[in-house]
């Protein structure tokens, strides 16, 4: 903690304590309000027996709630499983599978959805004194521990988020999955695609209605999916764990308007492997407007035509009409923590800007876009003869790109004069230079970007 925001040292002193019998509690989620913000109220989950722990009140997986009203000095909700979240109802949770919905005063509202339990929220009116639970997609299957065959069944992917709009209604986004039990392990369908949409003025989702996404796109109870684009179609993709349109995002302005973010597999320009780029996907439900805007990729065009997107985070307040967001990027598709198959490689977090008039209709006003950095990172990354970037330039510019090595010395100066506007393919030659980390610097019309190269 730090008494004033943005400013001073931070201290590190509170710590949660872990039932009796648990030894070690993970992945927490945190939401904080009332005056200063001073009360907190933690989800965490007792480690599973998979993750070194054990079964906590017959739980592999306990969810638990703790809560301070006095900024974490003191708890006086400590270990807590909800009503309904018990061994009654369910064999153990999944790590990841819960997220907290902005509070408004002392309403509490966070939503769990895996793969083998059901998909729900839980409210608290009372500042989390009592809670109750609201079914969105029931799964039959939520004691399984592994070892009872099941059929393949429809069921939430584990990626969730939720917000509580201006009128009190709770609105939630997941992924779709269809999941099965061999009778030996859990298994799940990683070309699942689907991008679920409830709120908490409808009923309990029908189960038939859900494993027809072609249905649920036309009942508008799907927010994203995998968009078709021509003759381009999927290639091949690695695992993320969750469906091919997954971790949502959710941010209500102050007009009621809903934001929706989202990653999803993006056909067309595939990377070397081949696998096809996840990018970040967007869409709005204005404010007593009949249907959603169009879908919109936040990551179209030359500059980010071989880059993936993935793991969007975005702030809960607006920053002069626009959403704020940062998300993971890299030249290479897929984690290799999900996903072996893919070489271990570093990975970049961008922040982006996105004006709400990204989501007009043409012809309504001028669409402005997010801030875009003009130089692209290069491709191949690490290098070993020669590499390429893409330029996005919007309007004719003098540019100058400088190559240097990790101790800030010149290696190489290209001189490209005045350039037209427009996109445009810069090929660099490493041939010559030794193994090492490099930075290439691009200055246009004296403003520089630099991006980070690995010669092999």
């Amino acid at each position: 903690t730090r008494p004033q925001k943005g400013t001073g040292t931070w201290t590190q002193n509170i710590r949660l304590t872990a039932p009796t019998g648990v030894t070690s509690l993970v992945w927490p989620r945190t939401c904080v309000n009332g005056p200063n913000n001073q009360y907190i109220h933690v989800l965490v989950m007792t480690a599973p027996v998979a993750n070194g722990g054990t079964k906590y009140q017959n739980l592999d997986g306990a969810l638990i709630y703790y809560r301070s009203l006095d900024g974490g000095q003191t708890w006086d909700k400590q270990g807590i499983i909800l009503p309904g979240l018990t061994s009654d109802n369910y064999y153990g949770f999944g790590g990841d599978d819960y997220a907290w919905a902005e509070p408004h005063g002392d309403t509490l509202v966070f939503v769990n959805g895996g793969q083998w339990t059901d998909t729900f929220i839980m409210k608290s009116t009372d500042n989390g004194n009592t809670w109750t639970k609201t079914q969105i997609l029931p799964n039959y299957y939520s004691l399984n521990n592994g070892t009872t065959q099941t059929p393949a069944f429809i069921c939430c992917d584990g990626s969730v988020a939720a917000a509580i709009d201006k009128g009190g209604v709770v609105h939630v986004a997941f992924g779709r999955m269809r999941a099965i039990c061999t009778g030996s392990a859990h298994n799940y369908y990683p070309g699942t695609d689907g991008l679920v949409y409830w709120n908490s003025t409808m009923p309990v989702m029908d189960t038939a209605l859900v494993s027809d996404i072609d249905a649920l796109i036309n009942a508008d109870r799907c927010i994203g999916f995998v968009v078709a684009n021509g003759t381009d179609s999927i290639i091949d993709f690695p695992y993320y764990g969750v469906s091919l349109s997954s971790f949502p995002q959710i941010v209500v302005d102050d007009y009621n308007n809903k934001y929706f973010f989202w990653s999803s597999l993006t056909v067309g320009n595939p990377s070397p492997d081949p696998y096809n780029y996840r990018h970040i996907w967007a869409r709005a439900w204005f404010h007593n407007k009949p249907q959603w805007t169009e879908l919109k990729d936040l990551n179209d065009g030359v500059l980010y035509m071989f880059q993936e997107f993935v793991y969007p985070a975005v702030a809960t307040d607006m920053k002069n009409n626009k959403v704020q967001m940062i998300n993971q990027t890299s030249d290479q598709p897929g984690s290799n923590i999900k996903d072996t198959t893919i070489p271990i490689h570093d990975v970049s977090i961008d922040y982006r800007e996105i004006p709400v008039s990204t989501f007009f209709p043409v012809g309504v006003e001028n669409q402005p876009v997010a801030e875009k950095n003009p130089v692209g990172k290069n491709y191949p990354n690490p290098v070993k003869s020669t590499t390429s970037f893409n330029l996005s330039l919007d309007q004719a510019s003098n540019v100058s790109i400088i190559l240097s090595n990790v101790m800030g010395q010149k290696i190489q100066t290209l001189d490209k004069g005045m350039m037209n506007a427009g996109g445009h393919r810069i090929t660099l030659d490493a041939t010559d230079l030794a193994s090492g980390i490099y930075f290439y610097t691009v200055k246009i019309n004296g403003t520089s970007y630099t991006h980070k190269m690995i010669v092999e």
